[in-house]
């Protein structure tokens, strides 16, 4: 139980930090580039939805 609840934090996490480097990245290619940084790739908040 305790683990699904960090998961679920952690999934958060990485989903309000992917759409502050959306909302702040000047083009695409440097949303890539910051997402890259960050071991984020959108990938999986695009398999969501």
């Amino acid at each position: 139980m305790a683990q699904a609840a960090a998961d679920a934090v952690h999934v958060e996490q990485n989903r309000r930090a992917a759409r502050v480097v959306a909302g702040r990245a000047i083009d695409v290619a440097e949303c890539a580039e910051m997402l890259a940084m960050l071991g984020l790739d959108g990938k999986a908040e695009r398999a969501r939805r």
